[in-house]
């Protein structure tokens, strides 16, 4: 009985053992992520990047709109994946990454909107305006 009674402990206790050792990494592999949306004026650019990618992934880059934004400048290898978009004219356009690792594949998409030049169209009108009615009452 002494003999069954010790061993069920020394059981116990193994089992106890088992489950507190660490089983694999704790940290799970951060999956690859790309921004939902970014706004970029007429002639300027903004870079987009896939944060997260790993080192062998592919990328491929598209446009939706190629008369609203193009792409200027692709990376498409490992973690510095990314492309140059330029805004040609004023609208909303949809960036479709789609990301290749081994087997799987990804789609990501960000949208972007293309504004006017705030300084010229926005303010420098309503500069314009002022003037224009300072010229009107001093005659």
């Amino acid at each position: 009985m002494r003999v069954i009674k010790k061993s069920i402990a020394a059981i116990l206790c193994a089992a106890m053992v088992v489950t507190l050792a660490p089983y694999g990494s704790a940290d799970a592999a951060k999956k690859p992520k790309l921004k939902k949306k970014a706004s970029v004026e007429v002639g300027k650019t903004v870079t987009v990047k896939v944060k997260n990618a790993k080192k062998k992934a592919k990328v491929t880059w598209k446009i939706s709109k190629k008369s609203i934004a193009r792409i200027t400048k692709k990376v498409s290898k490992g973690k510095k994946a990314s492309a140059v978009i330029e805004g040609v004219k004023e609208g909303k356009a949809k960036v479709t990454a789609v990301y290749k690792l081994g087997k799987t594949k990804k789609k990501h998409i960000i949208y972007i909107i293309l504004q006017q030049n705030l300084v010229i169209h926005g303010i420098g009108e309503k500069i314009l305006k002022f003037i224009e009615n300072l010229a009107k009452q001093n005659g």
